[in-house]
């Protein structure tokens, strides 16, 4: 400012020697940006010496300009090797955790999450990530969830064996207990049950129309939704007994509907990880003559029972299912 009003005042005075204050002002000034430029390429210098006081000249410039650059790539390849250190140390971190949760199968991530209580019972969520294709024809994976439910009087009792649930559907995942009861609450007292999501159910990852848009063409569907199918499941189910039950020990099924047919491919496909089977639903045609009219035929007196209880608790449904009957017969 000072010299800006000096310059004014010459200025007045004598046009020339304004012109000549002006130069000679605009050189001090790169003779200091010049001389900080020679104090950053030297770092061991505490002071401005008289040679780093010197008027710019092209290859200063150019150095500083070179300078500029190399702080920049410097800063860059920093971040990039700090990115890269992170992700490492991520990486590590998943490994570290997964044994630390008691991860012994080997491909298999499991993730112990937290332990909830409600009335009479203890739930554990369990997160196991499985290979899409077991085969390893198709790469990825995906993840399975599971809660097991302990007494909770037995909750720190981990001999009990393990019972695992196969829910029906397909396409439902397991019960979301919020108290003990049915046959849960008996189940309990003798077994660790272990509720499955099946995959593509509840937790596990999902089989839905808008992640189906996210696979691709209507060929690439098909292909991924092969492997949904009762045969990965047991599959999946076999990779989840050896994380929980790493001794090898065996486990038990309870199959409801088309956990039923989940439980023959299992007796099929792997037979040595089960201890004893029961199935609520779901019973496939296991001897020779086994037709559909013999198994309506068994159970066509209790049906009948059932609708005779439905239609004292509702009477004017009644009429409404004999309209519908009729017209199904119609047409």
């Amino acid at each position: 400012r000072q010299t800006s009003e000096t310059a004014r005042s010459l200025e007045q005075s004598s046009p020339r020697r304004a012109a000549k204050k002006r130069i000679h002002s605009m050189l001090s000034l790169a003779q200091v940006v010049s001389g900080f430029a020679g104090v950053i390429r030297r770092p061991k210098d505490t002071f401005l010496s008289h040679r780093a006081l010197r008027a710019p000249t092209y290859s200063s410039l150019a150095s500083t300009r070179q300078l500029s650059q190399q702080l920049r790539f410097n800063s860059f390849t920093t971040a990039v090797r700090k990115q890269a250190v992170r992700r490492s140390s991520e990486r590590s971190l998943q490994v570290h955790m997964a044994k630390a949760f008691g991860t012994t199968c080997a491909g298999v991530v499991h993730e112990v999450g937290p332990t909830v209580k409600v009335p009479g019972l203890t739930l554990i969520d369990h997160t196991f990530e499985v290979p899409l294709d077991h085969s390893g024809a198709m790469p990825g994976t995906i993840k399975v969830f599971a809660r097991e439910v302990r007494a909770t009087s037995k909750a720190e009792d981990a001999s009990l064996p393990c019972l695992v649930y196969l829910q029906g559907g397909p396409g439902f995942e397991s019960p979301r207990p919020d108290a003990a009861g049915g046959w849960l609450s008996a189940a309990v007292e003798k077994f660790r049950v272990i509720l499955l999501d099946q995959r593509g159910t509840g937790r596990s990852t999902p089989v839905t129309a808008a992640a189906m848009l996210n696979i691709g063409p209507p060929a690439d569907q098909a292909a991924y939704l092969q492997h949904f199918r009762a045969d990965s499941i047991v599959k999946d189910a076999e990779l989840i007994r050896a994380c929980m039950l790493p001794n090898g020990d065996k486990w038990s099924t309870l199959g409801q509907s088309f956990g039923g047919f989940c439980t023959l491919t299992y007796l099929s496909f792997a037979p040595q990880g089960l201890e004893r089977c029961l199935l609520t639903g779901g019973l496939g045609p296991v001897t020779n003559g086994c037709s559909a009219d013999k198994v309506y035929s068994a159970v066509s007196k209790r049906v009948l029972t059932q609708n005779k209880r439905y239609y004292e608790r509702f009477p004017l449904d009644a009429e409404l299912i004999g309209r519908i009957v009729n017209f199904i017969e119609k047409e």
